[in-house]
């Protein structure tokens, strides 16, 4: 807000600067500008993160090649930003164990429509390695979201175990998810 009141504070004088040749323009802006590219922090992403290394630097890029249009340069990195965190999204982390007949299975990280069927696999995968499991337990407190789909794939995985003759049991269900979990297996089938 300030910097808008100032540059309608400076709109009456701009006739001043409108004598000076291009390229002392180009250099004031120039001026102005270069203290605001931050290569060290830029450079410092990649021991941070590489992914999000990826997206700053794909920005910046985006800003010089598509000047001066930088609106179409900041939604590439927003795209890029949402596709990187969809990648990193797509496979949650399961950690697997057994306890005599039980297999106990942690997901952690986001169970939605995207990584849900990952989930779903790795059980059934887990299972053929072990089949003297007579029991699964689904420890859920490691996810930080569970959507629609995440809990139609739980109900359905819970299903297809007890027809096959397991018994299944849902642990450590997060807060926010006994609601959609509920709803979900409260819901008749079409």
């Amino acid at each position: 807000m300030v910097t808008g009141l100032v540059v309608l504070a400076f709109l009456p004088f701009a006739k001043v600067l409108s004598a000076l040749p291009s390229s002392v323009l180009s250099a004031i802006v120039i001026a102005a500008v270069v203290p605001l590219i931050r290569v060290r922090l830029l450079a410092s992403l990649w021991r941070m993160s590489r992914p999000q290394a990826v997206v700053g630097w794909l920005t910046f890029w985006f800003t010089i090649i598509l000047s001066p249009h930088i609106e179409q340069a900041v939604v590439l990195g927003i795209l890029a930003a949402v596709a990187v965190h969809i990648w990193r999204e797509l496979e949650p982390g399961i950690e697997f164990w057994v306890e005599g007949a039980t297999l106990h299975v942690k997901p952690s990280g986001v169970l939605w429509f995207g990584s849900a069927a990952f989930l779903e696999e790795a059980v059934a995968e887990r299972l053929a390695i072990a089949p003297e499991a007579g029991r699964v337990v689904l420890h859920l407190d490691g996810l930080g979201r569970i959507d629609l789909t995440g809990a139609q794939v739980l109900r359905e995985l819970t299903e297809q175990l007890l027809e096959g003759g397991l018994d299944v049991e849902m642990s450590g269900v997060p807060p926010h998810a006994v609601r959609i979990l509920d709803a979900v297996n409260k819901a008749s089938p079409f």
